[in-house]
């Protein structure tokens, strides 16, 4: 896997080399390797923040640790990488992951890969969070959305080369290259990337089993067919294994392939303001088993005496389409129209060698093993289409925006069965179900006067049972998940000084609740939080802000708190730059959360026990050599605090085999050097 790495970068550095014979300068801004920002632009969407991903000089590789800086956002991890991101506490199905327009998926009825764990951060410009109802072009946006975006080239950017090593504790490293070859009408662009880390320890200095290895490599291809129209090629692949305290086996495999087409654009008439068409194949393969990275060791039973290898290998074949226009119907009118549809086969198997094993007092002698062969686990089908209409609109001081969407929706079971050998047919073997979904939206900002600007929201969206939920929960015949929300706030902008505050309520019929990890039930329930946040440019050379969330959620059919609410959060940070050298300190703070339903949760994650607050501080450096070279360190959880985030996993008992001392819930990493070297070229 590290020679196709090597491989890859090599192929990025001759293409480049190429291409800067014909180059000789370029500006200050694009040979840099920019500094962290994760300030919402003035003019956005107050629904929506934005984070530009690419040329980072924080070290984390994983999307999800990037976006937690937002406010609202919670990050669920799995391992030493590859977390789940949510949004007011909601994530898995109801909150899409979209890169360039078409949502994304893992195979792993765990979570083991989330869809962000398929994303490297350097090979987007851009990720976006969506909160609340503020657009229908995306099916399945309850939560919000998670959309990423890498841009064409312009015909006029240089061809490139940025390359940049990361080393950090824990054994930890990351190796980064992507090279650009660009002309007026064509460009052809490669990034690789190779990480790997050892098992982390939490701030008692206890080994967390955590450790991991992957590798992404990304090749587009790009020709530009007028001064208005694009078209392009981009074939990805990656694969990797990772080390999972929360579960009795690790990811041993996990092969990703996709291939994507997409089309662009621009005013091809006097009404038609955007056009954009796209297709895309993606493929994943992922193997778990509890004896390639644990040993033998790893398949001991209680008794401490037989043993079982257990493999389980899970496959999604993906394709999916798009089309959007954007009509341009008269003066600050816009009308986008879009259709979409994908088709998911999700297939699982199951492998048991059982090992019966006598303990004789001097010895333990073990019978031949019995191999009880390949049992199909689950086999699904899910195919969904949808049409949408929006309205955008800005009429003198009030921008206006609405639309509708439409999907139909059909999920076909094949074999579902239980997890143990010679599993017999559970409820939704050989089911079919055909759902229609509706999702809806209004929304209102307006500008009360230069500095001060209000908005609201309503809106209403639904889901049917995902394929975790119809083949680990027999969960196919719950009723769709019906979501109505509002949101309100206000936003104020003065120049150095910006601040925003925004509250929601939002009132769910027939939510999907995880009972115990085996099965899935509905119940009413409601949910509505705040989200305040503060951005001041104290001096030209220091910025001082912050933001704080804090949600309440309630299942009104129990009478219980709703499983998985995050507690109250806030985030702040001071930054000093000056010239070439910059400093940054950043605090997270996390109230305890009392309010659970023990045993209870989502396909996320389930409530095991109340959890503590906490607050950790990191702080970090930069410093610019040159226009070409720059350097940056940090340490995370400077005082090396332990602290369990509430949005978790229980540890699995299996760890006990191997020594391992893991509590209840999965502690975070203590105190962490890292260090990052950035080169750009020419």
């Amino acid at each position: 896997m590290r020679y196709r790495t090597i491989g890859w970068a090599c192929l990025s550095l001759l293409l480049t080399l190429d291409a800067t014979a014909q180059t000789s300068d370029t500006t200050a801004d694009k040979d840099q390797l920019p500094t962290v920002s994760i300030k919402a632009r003035p003019r956005q969407q107050a629904s929506q923040s934005k984070v530009k991903l690419k040329g980072q000089t924080d070290e984390q590789d994983d999307v999800a640790q990037l976006l937690r800086q937002v406010g609202g956002v919670q990050v669920n991890r799995q391992s030493g990488t590859a977390g789940t991101v949510l949004v007011r506490g909601l994530g898995g199905s109801r909150l899409p992951v979209l890169n360039d327009g078409i949502a994304m998926e893992g195979a792993c009825n765990h979570g083991m890969d989330p869809a962000t764990s398929y994303i490297d951060p350097e090979a987007v410009d851009q990720g976006t969070v969506i909160k609340g109802p503020s657009t229908v072009r995306y099916a399945g946006v309850l939560a919000g959305a998670l959309v990423f975006e890498r841009k064409p080239p312009s015909a006029d950017a240089p061809s490139a080369l940025t390359l940049s090593q990361t080393l950090a504790a824990f054994g930890k490293q990351q190796t980064h290259a992507e090279g650009l070859v660009n002309s007026e009408t064509m460009w052809a662009r490669v990034t690789n990337r190779h990480l790997q880390s050892g098992d982390e320890r939490d701030g008692h200095g206890q080994r967390i089993p955590s450790s991991y290895l992957r590798d992404n490599h990304d090749l587009e291809l790009g020709w530009r067919l007028s001064e208005e129209q694009t078209l392009s090629a981009k074939l990805t692949r990656s694969d990797g294994w990772a080390v999972y305290p929360a579960y009795h086996m690790d990811g041993t495999r996990f092969l990703s392939d996709s291939l994507g087409l997409q089309w662009r654009a621009q005013r091809l008439s006097p009404w038609v303001k955007q056009a954009e068409a796209q297709v895309r194949w993606q493929s994943v393969d992922h193997a778990m088993d509890n004896f390639t990275l644990r040993g033998e060791e790893g398949t001991y039973q209680a008794d401490g005496i037989n043993r079982t290898r257990e493999i389980m290998l899970q496959r999604n074949r993906s394709r999916a389409a798009s089309l959007r226009v954007d009509l341009d119907i008269a003066d600050d009118h816009v009308i986008r129209l879009g259709l979409d549809g994908r088709l998911d086969s999700y297939h699982a198997q199951n492998h048991f060698i059982n090992t019966v094993c006598f303990d004789l007092g001097s010895e333990v002698t073990c019978l031949p093993p019995d191999d009880l062969g390949i049992a199909p686990y689950y086999d699904i089908r899910i195919q969904q289409t949808g049409a949408y209409a929006e309205w955008l609109a800005t009429l003198g001081s009030t921008s206006v925006s609405s639309g509708l969407r439409i999907d139909s929706r059909q999920s076909r079971a094949g074999d579902v069965r239980g997890i143990a050998a010679n599993a017999t047919p559970v409820k939704g073997q050989g089911s079919r179900r055909q759902m229609t979904l509706h999702s809806a939206f209004v929304r209102a900002e307006h500008r009360l006067d230069a500095q001060w600007q209000a908005h609201a929201a309503i809106g209403q969206s639904e889901r049917g049972p995902d394929y975790v939920e119809i083949g680990s929960l027999q969960g196919y015949d719950l009723a769709l998940e019906q979501h109505k929300e509002l949101n309100a706030g206000l936003r104020y902008n003065a120049g150095q000084l910006s601040a925003s505050v925004n509250g929601f309520i939002n009132l769910i019929d027939n939510f999907m609740l995880v009972t115990s990890g085996t099965s899935a039930k509905s119940v009413d329930a409601i949910r509505r939080g705040f989200e305040g946040e503060l951005n001041w440019a104290a001096s030209p050379t220091i910025a001082l802000g912050g933001n704080l969330s804090l949600v309440w959620a309630a299942n009104k059919t129990d009478h219980v708190a709703l499983a998985q609410t995050p507690p109250t959060q806030a985030r702040l940070y001071a930054a000093w730059k000056q010239d070439a050298i910059g400093l940054k300190l950043i605090t997270r703070m996390a109230d305890g959360q009392q309010r659970i339903d023990r045993n209870h949760g989502s396909t996320n994650g389930l409530d095991v026990a109340a959890t503590p607050g906490f607050s950790v501080w990191d702080i970090q450096g930069e410093y610019k050599f040159n226009k070409q070279v720059q350097v940056a360190a940090g340490v995370d959880n400077v005082f090396d605090r332990y602290y369990v985030e509430h949005l978790n996993h229980s540890s699995d008992g299996s760890w006990a085999n191997l020594g391992s001392k893991l509590p209840a819930q999965v502690p975070e990493a203590g105190r962490r050097w890292w260090i990052k070297l950035g080169i750009s070229l020419p």
